[in-house]
């Protein structure tokens, strides 16, 4: 078996402070970049489907969502349409109450039909 090495080194910003959110069905995969996160300073939490992701995003704003792409309940694609919509809902109130001037909440997902890397 080859060991594959990975590494937040290359990264131009650290993760330090940044609160994340983790959405892999797959433990140990979640558990591994949970971990290198946290080494790195990032508050970070773990759902094990879309549907979990979907509901702890709409309690708390994460600053980047890590998402896999075939997870049960929802896939990471649908998870992160329903999170975009809903995100999209709320800004459209909050610039309606409070203008365009406050700086905007920045939720990011990695899993999305146009952004697949």
């Amino acid at each position: 078996m080859r060991r594959i090495r990975l590494s937040l080194r290359r990264i131009s910003c650290a993760p330090e402070g940044l609160r994340i959110l983790i959405a892999d069905d797959s433990p140990s995969i979640a558990k591994l970049v949970s971990t290198l996160l946290r080494h790195h300073g990032a508050e970070v939490e773990e759902a094990e489907d879309g549907g979990i992701a979907c509901n702890l995003s709409a309690g708390r704003d994460y600053d980047l969502i890590f998402m896999d792409i075939n997870m049960p309940i929802l896939s990471g694609v649908q998870a992160a349409q329903r999170i975009r919509i809903r995100n999209r809902a709320r800004d459209r109130r909050h610039r309606r109450t409070h203008g365009n001037h406050s700086p905007r909440n920045a939720t990011a997902c990695s899993a999305s039909a146009s952004t697949i890397v």
